[in-house]
């Protein structure tokens, strides 16, 4: 239910509780000291705390117009009965649950083309869409208080399991998130995959163990929230039973490459395929910077990168966005066109 009906539909009282919604920027409501932001006054005929609405709170959620660019200064308000504490808990639960900017922005970006795909190993043609961490700063806020929302919506929406982090072995350029349900989609496969490569009658046995396995697994991801994990908390969690230890647990989610070998009794999470979309972007940056640098000017067509062909199927906007997010390449705009070049040291 929108926030402008809750507000709407709560019946107005002369000494109630006033509520004001106040119009932030033309990018989305965020709190604020001054007078930009979104905030809950709580007026009893004296002056009381000034509660926020939680951070991130989609602008086009909230004000219908204004996201559309009408209406300056816009207020909304309305008066709540003065013991509707119910009224109160349901609107400030509807808040926590709408998506936050980052959240929204790593949406978009997964139905660009400027989307990185991870394909199965079972089924090739179907992908999982994933977008380096780069991408996301480089679209928001380039301020320091912009980067550190951002960080801290990247972190709270990883506490809540709704998206993971990937992270190469020394490789800061190439960290990745991903939604859970499609990690989740991911590892699935990639046991199906194994599965089905071993059919000997030994193998019935394994892939009967794999299959506990990753769904011990998946039940219990919820609980590891950070890109690491150590043998200790898998051992917290270790329920398999018929003699079924914890390092075979771990051998299996290592074989079918749910989990990497990091550093000692702790891992990555990881998936099939990983590696090599790393690799592949790694190659495709090489190649649009070893062209640039051998052409007469220095320089190169934005359009001729965005429709190259690269190793692994990625796209020629996805390559030329990762190279501009971290500051590989710049890109000028002249008469003739929008050209990439070496940035200046």
């Amino acid at each position: 239910m929108p926030l402008t009906e809750i507000l709407s539909s709560v019946k107005k009282k002369e000494n109630g509780i006033k509520i004001s919604l106040k119009r932030g920027s033309a990018k989305t409501l965020r709190p604020a000291k001054k007078e930009n932001g979104v905030k809950i006054s709580l007026k009893r005929g004296r002056k009381t705390n000034v509660k926020e609405i939680p951070r991130g709170l989609p602008y086009k959620s909230t004000i219908d117009g204004a996201a559309r660019g009408r209406g300056q200064g816009r207020v909304y308000s309305t008066v709540l009965e003065e013991n509707d504490d119910s009224t109160l808990d349901e609107s400030s639960n509807m808040l926590q649950d709408l998506p936050s900017d980052t959240l929204l922005l790593l949406q978009s970006i997964q139905q660009s083309q400027q989307c990185l795909y991870v394909p199965l190993k079972r089924n090739g043609s179907r992908l999982v869409p994933a977008v380096l961490e780069s991408q996301l700063y480089s679209k928001l806020d380039a301020s320091d208080t912009g980067d550190s929302i951002a960080t801290q919506e990247l972190h709270d929406l990883a506490e809540e399991n709704k998206i993971r982090r990937l992270v190469p072995v020394n490789c800061q350029d190439l960290v990745a998130w991903m939604e859970t349900k499609h990690y989740i989609s991911a590892v699935i496969d990639a046991n199906e995959y194994g599965s089905s490569n071993e059919t000997s009658a030994s193998s019935s046995k394994e892939n009967q163990m794999s299959s506990k396995v990753i769904s011990w697994f998946l039940e219990n991801l919820s609980k590891w929230t950070k890109q690491t994990i150590s043998k200790e908390a898998l051992k917290q969690e270790w329920s398999m039973k018929g003699g079924h230890g914890l390092d075979q647990g771990i051998n299996v989610l290592i074989k079918r490459q749910v989990l990497l070998p990091y550093k000692t009794n702790t891992f990555l999470f990881w998936l099939p395929h990983w590696g090599t979309v790393l690799s592949s972007i790694t190659e495709a940056q090489n190649k649009v910077l070893a062209h640039i640098k051998r052409s007469h000017y220095k320089e190169l067509a934005v359009k001729k990168i965005e429709s190259s062909h690269y190793t692994g199927g990625l796209s020629g906007s996805f390559v030329l966005h990762t190279l501009e997010a971290q500051g590989k390449i710049q890109v000028v705009t002249r008469p003739s066109g929008r050209f990439a070049k070496l940035p200046k040291v």
